[in-house]
């Protein structure tokens, strides 16, 4: 598991030693993440399988590769990243809050969310409130 995600899994836990098992990563179901200079989806997450609620926000993921497999999800903070697509998160129809705001936006000529994907993926998941603000 990445040293990260079993950190904040201890902190919250209040189990600074020992092994971590199932039963404990069982108990997790809100995780923060945010600002730890993550470059992609820790691996280990996704035996985190009664989480509902992640921050991920203030990292510089430009994928959400791996999230797919988070499917009991029903909030996800993923703003204030580098990401350039939404692919996967269609598959997480748990969703009630998505929030996307402050990725790259196309209109200044890099890869960015467009409101098409956005678009698309509120599609995918109807009953999910979106937050976004991509201007292409």
């Amino acid at each position: 598991m990445n040293e990260v995600i079993e950190k904040a899994i201890r902190k919250q836990l209040k189990k600074s030693e020992g092994e971590l098992t199932k039963a404990d990563l069982e108990k997790v179901t809100f995780l923060d993440l945010s600002s730890k200079q993550l470059t992609e989806v820790p691996k280990g997450l996704e035996k985190l399988t009664y989480l509902v609620q992640l921050y991920l926000r203030d990292n510089k993921l430009t994928s959400v590769k791996g999230l797919e497999k988070l499917t009991q999800l029903t909030w996800l903070n993923l703003n204030d990243n580098q990401l350039t697509s939404v692919k996967g998160l269609e598959k997480l129809t748990q969703l009630e809050e998505l929030s996307l705001y402050n990725n790259p936006d196309p209109i200044w000529g890099k890869d960015g969310l467009t409101k098409a994907q956005i678009d698309q993926l509120q599609k995918a998941l109807p009953n999910c409130e979106i937050l976004s603000n991509p201007t292409k």
